[in-house]
C-alpha cells in the first residue's frame, strides 16, 4: 500500500514526466524567464528595462505619472494614441517593464505599442 501511496504522490508531482523519461517541466520562475518577449515583439525597442531618466530623455515628461508600491505607472498623449508605460522596482531600480496603448478619442483605432511610439512627434532616433 505505501508503494502505490508513494507512486501516486510521485506522480502528481511530476506529471507523469519521471515515468516517462522526461524531464520534469521548469519551475515557474524558469519559465517567466524563458518566454520574456524579446523587446522587438514588445514593440518597446530600446525602452523595454529603460529607466525613467533614459524614457524621459527619449519621450519628455509623461502627462500623468503615478508610483504605487514597488512600481510606477506613466501616461503619454501622443499625437494618435494614448502610451501607457510601466515601471517595475528591481535590484537596478525602476525600469520599464510593460506598455499598452488606448485610442486618444472614443471610435479611433486601437495602435500597436509600436506604431504609438512611431507616431510620436518628439521621439528622437
Amino acid at each position: 500500500m505505501r508503494t502505490l501511496l508513494s507512486f501516486a504522490v510521485l506522480l502528481g508531482l511530476t506529471g507523469g514526466a519521471a515515468l516517462a523519461g522526461e524531464k520534469p517541466p521548469p519551475r515557474k520562475s524558469e519559465a517567466a524567464e524563458a518566454i520574456e518577449p524579446a523587446p522587438e515583439e514588445t514593440g518597446l525597442g530600446r525602452l523595454l528595462h529603460a529607466a525613467p531618466a533614459a524614457v524621459r530623455e527619449r519621450l519628455g515628461d509623461p502627462d500623468v505619472a503615478r508610483a504605487e508600491g514597488a512600481g510606477a505607472f506613466w501616461t503619454y498623449r501622443l499625437p494618435h494614441c494614448a502610451l501607457f508605460l510601466f515601471f517595475h522596482d528591481g535590484p537596478k531600480g525602476l525600469r520599464v517593464s510593460g506598455a499598452s496603448t488606448g485610442p486618444r478619442r472614443r471610435g479611433e483605432p486601437l495602435l500597436s505599442v509600436s506604431a504609438c511610439l512611431n507616431s510620436a512627434v518628439q521621439l528622437p532616433e
